[in-house]
């Protein structure tokens, strides 16, 4: 069952809470099908709704849609201050779905973006960084773009050549320099694409480190002046 903490008794509100809360598509259906009048609800039934509602959606994969509502949920909570819901902090919950909703459609920079906040505001949260981490990682810088761009073209030059030189084997002798030179190619383009893998993996780890770190000297540095 839905919990909720309001003390206000519409009857749709009272039909939503005893709905199954892992049932989440029927969660989804029903408050689409009273969306009207849940808009015309007080501010404590709508909210509650809204936070079940953006739960069932970020459950089933929705994302699209649950960011709209997650913008929603967190103008609400900022606005009318509410932050718990159900012993959580629904402002920080909501923000991180957001996050993780953003990664799961490919927007790795929106993603990369709020939680970054959320480290600055949580320092010692290690889901935080771990998602942080894979949305920088998932961007690629040019310079790593170019090398990973390098080392394919030289694997495929290098296999072209192992072709050629097989074919060429079946009808004249074997050209001497065609071998050490495929097999450099493709030598210097596996160093190149791991290179660059592992380069960039490197850099976002000590990135958010760096992110982590100051987050927790700031923090630090708040505590100490209070």
């Amino acid at each position: 069952m839905i919990k909720r903490t309001t003390t206000y008794d519409s009857k749709v509100f009272k039909e939503f809470t005893r709905l199954d809360k892992e049932n989440h598509h029927s969660v989804v259906h029903f408050y689409e099908l009273h969306e009207d009048e849940v808009n015309g609800m007080n501010l404590e039934e709508r909210f509650v709704m809204l936070v079940g509602y953006a739960n069932a959606l970020f459950e089933i994969d929705s994302f699209k849609r649950y960011c709209n509502v997650a913008n929603e949920i967190i103008e609400l909570s900022i606005s009318q201050n509410i932050q718990f819901y159900n012993g959580e902090d629904v402002y920080l919950k909501t923000l991180f779905q957001k996050a993780k909703s953003h990664y799961s459609l490919l927007e790795y920079k929106d993603s990369e973006h709020i939680v970054k906040e959320l480290t600055r505001m949580v320092p010692n949260h290690k889901p935080y960084h771990q998602l942080l981490f894979f949305s920088m990682l998932r961007q690629r810088p040019n310079g790593v773009k170019k090398l990973l761009n390098l080392g394919i073209v030289l694997y495929l030059i290098g296999v072209a050549l192992i072709v050629v030189d097989v074919s060429l084997s079946y009808f004249i002798e074997k050209i001497q320099f065609i071998s050490p030179l495929y097999i450099a190619l493709l030598s210097i383009s596996v160093v190149t694409l791991l290179g660059g893998v592992l380069a960039h993996r490197v850099f976002v780890y000590f990135k958010v480190l760096q992110i982590r770190n100051k987050a927790k000297a700031f923090r630090k540095r708040k505590k100490d002046s209070l």
